[in-house]
């Protein structure tokens, strides 16, 4: 696929191709989901098969220095590092909170992100196989692959109908989507999309292409598409402090004709602590949580304006 949306064929009659990513010899790398194989094909379109064995093998990711491989095996929840030296296939992490992995990633620091299809979650594993919860999808249903372009992490959600953005930290908000199924072109968050899954960025990371049905959509030029009118009232919000203790304060302004409503959640998804604002817009208050009663631990922090889940903020108690 070249900048101006023209496509050149490469190779035919791959099969149920789920994942792909290209080493630094210019050799493309995909994965057949129901064949548990994951093949070659070199820059003149040859395809031979590179390994097997695998269970439905899904996203692939290439490290920095195109000396492995790291694959999403998705009936198994598990991560898998591939050497492209050997083609020995070791197990790299499982469980975590993994349902159904698809999407993988590789943070700067050498972590693997990975998005799993049937729940929300984004597990992070360290080099030695630990595994934690990095964030929470703020929309409902089946989630998509992951791709990290800049500092920040992009995530389709299939049933959810919009890509959510994590920072370094795991929070998330929602970037482009109305969550109406659709093909709306326009702003990030005007567009609309129709299930969208594929994702990934240009090597510049300023540029996005999603996959949606049978087309590719292309999400470019984010400071402009995302940027605030200094001339509009927009909401606001701010957590402190990090990690909290008996008390969590959120600062919070909102825009006209916003019902805002802020929960907190444990990992179940249960709220222990909500609040629903009765101020006026705009005005930037502080609501102060008294948490002291919960048990130490990773909770979040939802915020939906009418309606709609805006972003989830990971907290910590200590």
């Amino acid at each position: 696929l070249k900048p101006d949306g023209t496509l050149n064929t490469l190779a035919t009659d791959l099969g149920f191709v789920a994942g792909g990513g290209a080493d630094a010899d210019g050799n493309f790398y995909y994965s057949v989901f129901n064949t548990g194989k994951v093949y070659k094909v070199d820059p003149s379109g040859q395809i031979s098969l590179f390994v097997s064995g695998l269970v439905t093998p899904a996203g692939l990711h290439l490290s920095a220095d195109s000396n492995y491989m790291y694959v999403a095996e998705f009936d198994s929840s598990r991560v898998s590092k591939i050497s492209l030296s050997d083609k020995s296939v070791t197990k790299v992490a499982s469980g975590g909170g993994m349902l159904g992995v698809d999407g993988i990633t590789v943070m700067p620091n050498g972590d693997i992100l990975a998005a799993s299809f049937y729940n929300t979650r984004i597990t992070r594993i360290k080099p030695d196989g630990s595994t934690s919860l990095f964030g929470m999808h703020p929309s409902a249903g089946y989630m998509g692959y992951i791709a990290r372009a800049g500092d920040h992490y992009y995530v389709p959600s299939i049933g959810g109908h919009t890509i959510a953005r994590f920072d370094s930290l795991g929070n998330a908000e929602i970037f482009a989507g109305t969550g109406v199924q659709g093909n709306l072109n326009g702003s990030a968050d005007m567009a609309q999309f129709d299930s969208p899954n594929g994702i990934a960025a240009n090597a510049a990371g300023d540029s996005i292409l999603i996959t949606t049905g049978s087309r590719i959509r292309l999400l470019t030029d984010f400071a402009l598409s995302t940027s605030v009118d200094p001339g509009q009232a927009q909401s606001s919000y701010q957590v402190y402090p990090s990690p909290f203790g008996e008390r969590l304060w959120l600062d919070y302004k909102r825009k006209p004709n916003t019902n805002l409503e802020v929960e907190v959640l444990d990992l179940n998804g249960q709220a222990v602590a909500e609040f629903t604002p009765v101020d006026s817009a705009l005005a930037t208050q502080t609501h102060e949580f008294r948490l002291g009663s919960l048990p130490a631990g990773i909770y979040f922090l939802s915020i939906k304006e009418n309606d709609q889940v805006v972003s989830i903020r990971k907290i910590t108690k200590r």
